[in-house]
């Protein structure tokens, strides 16, 4: 991919800005620079400085996720998005904790001293995190030559955080069996089983989750802990004495008329189970009672020469600023109502502090347009000219001649793609003379909805075609249904080529694995999550299924709501917890629009709640019912 930066190494203000980084004349403002071609210089200057880490600070987590798979597309896993988190004052869930695995193995990479592309938010920078020195200082080597004992190695892994269960099923889970010590690593694929000969090991092999065979030999395994905050007994203590002062406060409230026999429970619970157990599994509960000085944030895990890369501070700077503010009053709030305690106010790190230590680093801004700002002073600008290309409307013949004039001056043309497959499609395209021949060509074969779709060529008819012979082919695959009938032909060919009743179990509070085996569960999960959007766009009714999450909106309700109710009613039914709250999800969406509830859905959303195991997810059908 050399030939990405080459050109750059001609331009004078690209090597006025790598000078500049190289000699810490920062910060640096990087002005002129366009959406389109940010992934490109974050690409350049890693390339140009490989031996420091990158941290890319973007608006939206959304804008992270698209820049990293451009990036992933030039340089593999030396990128990562270090995600967003959810505040949430009640019991975790899955979907959390496996965000908080994607962090714990961004702070591990980090610690390892690993040199790779950090993309992020400032609202996942205010997140509280051990020290580095404390968190690695509980990791656990095991290697074949070690002696284990299990009762203390029991102990160290519940003070990691690691859930002990009969069988290993999740990631930060172990088991003992007689000589079995079985382990679900958070920074490993698959689960680890260590076979003991008395106290000494006799193997180390990783395991198929759901086969229970081996996968593979290991020499040794690293553990690290399972949560990204290791608590020291000082910190149990500082929680217990907090936790304990916060529900006192709590029962003045009644004195008020506040209902806090709920909220009393809960915190007591937390506290009997912290004393008991070492651990919770929703960490923000009681992150506030934790001293300074006990946690940190990722930016401490960054190496002191590590450069931040801003997207437009200016930007990021006001919308955290609004976060912070809608957060503080939702705090407030429930502090008034008796749900959560009032030391909860103090569960952000404030951005002023984040943006404090982020001034530490060397900091390149990026922005189109050059605005004076107090937030950071630059040492030094750089002028960079970046235009956008024309907009063609669809005229492919103008593309064709434009590119014709391009080449004819000189211009060397590089045009990027969304993956390799869609990249020779596209050549395919540009080389024909029948575009449209060729994109109809491509829809028979499940491809090429985009282009069609630019090109103003009416697809229903090869959605569904291709959708009779090769439905669970792509699961992810885009719908733009544009006519009622076609969209009742599309949910009635899915519910007949899912096996609906092999979907239905008892709830558990599982989330369903996405993999190969899953394919029926991804696709009910993905129309169910998209059948609450059924709306208008331009005048056409729009259907689109992840990755594309459209704005649609509600012109005529009416006329979309209700469609699809047996794959609604199998996701009722469903095992798992995550297909479950999308179907409560998408019925909550209908009745803001006007749907009436039908009685078959009113008879499943009762069983249901009878049997269900989540509670937020109890409420919510409580609440549906009314």
């Amino acid at each position: 991919m050399n030939f990405l930066i080459d050109f750059l190494k001609n331009n004078e203000s690209y090597l006025d800005m790598i000078s500049n980084l190289k000699s810490n004349n920062v910060p640096i403002y990087c002005n002129g620079l366009i959406k389109e071609s940010l992934f490109h210089l974050i690409y350049s200057i890693f390339n140009e400085i490989p031996n420091k880490n990158l941290v890319l600070l973007v608006e939206s987590e959304a804008r992270a996720n698209e820049l990293c798979d451009e990036l992933k597309n030039l340089i593999g896993d030396k990128v990562a998005v270090y995600p967003n988190f959810e505040i949430r004052f009640h019991n975790i869930n899955s979907l959390e904790t496996n965000l908080e695995n994607h962090r714990i193995e961004i702070m591990n990479r980090l610690i390892s001293n690993e040199k790779f592309i950090i993309i992020t938010t400032a609202s996942a920078l205010s997140k509280k995190l051990s020290t580095p020195k404390f968190f690695k200082s509980h990791y656990i080597y095991i290697d074949e030559n070690s002696e284990v004992n299990l009762n203390e190695l029991t102990e160290r892994l519940i003070k990691m955080h690691y859930d002990r269960v009969d069988f290993v099923e999740a990631k930060g889970q172990f088991s003992i069996r007689g000589s079995i010590f079985d382990i679900y690593p958070v920074n490993f694929k698959n689960p680890v089983r260590i076979e003991l000969f008395g106290d000494d090991v006799d193997s180390i092999r990783s395991f198929d989750i759901n086969s229970q065979r081996s996968v593979e030999k290991l020499q040794s395994v690293e553990l690290i802990p399972a949560k990204e905050m290791v608590l020291s007994k000082a910190d149990i203590d500082n929680i217990l004495t907090g936790l304990k002062k916060d529900i006192e406060k709590l029962q003045k409230l009644k004195l008020f008329g506040k209902d806090i026999e709920k909220s009393t429970e809960k915190f007591y619970k937390i506290y009997d189970d912290l004393k008991m157990n070492y651990h919770i599994s929703n960490m923000d509960l009681i992150s506030p009672y934790i001293k300074k000085g006990s946690f940190s944030t990722l930016l401490d895990y960054l190496s002191q020469d590590s450069i931040v890369c801003t997207e437009d501070i200016l930007k990021i700077y006001d919308r955290n600023l609004e976060i912070e503010n809608l957060f503080h009053e939702n705090v407030l709030f429930s502090i008034e109502n008796a749900e959560i305690l009032d030391s909860h106010k103090d569960i952000l790190i404030p951005f002023e502090k984040i943006l404090n230590r982020i001034k530490e680093f060397s900091i390149v801004n990026f922005t189109q347009l050059l605005k004076r700002t107090k937030i950071i002073n630059p040492k030094s600008i750089v002028n960079l000219k970046t235009i956008e290309t024309e907009v063609f409307n669809r005229k492919f013949d103008m593309l064709f001649q434009s590119l014709k004039y391009k080449l004819q001056r000189g211009y060397k043309i590089i045009i990027f793609a969304g993956s390799l497959e869609k990249a020779k499609n596209l050549k395919e395209i540009l080389n024909s003379e029948n575009t449209r021949n060729n994109v109809k060509e491509l829809l028979k074969e499940g491809y090429g909805y985009n282009i069609a779709k630019y090109l103003g060529i009416d697809i229903d008819k090869y959605i569904l075609e291709y959708l009779q012979d090769n439905p669970l082919k792509n699961p992810y695959i885009v719908f733009n249904i544009s006519e009622r009938e076609n969209m009742e032909k599309l949910v009635s060919l899915i519910e007949k080529k899912l096996t609906l009743e092999k979907l239905e179990g008892v709830p558990t509070d599982k989330f369903y694995s996405k993999n190969e085996k899953n394919k029926e569960y991804i696709f009910l999960d993905t129309i169910i999550k998209k059948l609450g959007n059924f709306g208008r766009t331009e005048g056409k009714f729009v259907v689109s299924v992840y990755p594309v999450d459209p704005t649609a909106s509600m012109d005529e309700p009416e006329n979309f709501i209700g469609i699809g109710e047996n794959l609604i009613i199998c996701a009722l039914n469903s095992p798992y917890v995550d297909i479950r709250y999308n179907a409560v999800n998408t019925l909550e969406s209908w009745k803001e629009k006007g749907y009436i509830l039908s009685n078959e859905i009113v008879k499943n959303i009762k069983n249901l709640e009878k049997i269900e195991v989540d509670e937020e997810l109890k409420i919510k059908l409580n609440k549906l019912l009314k």
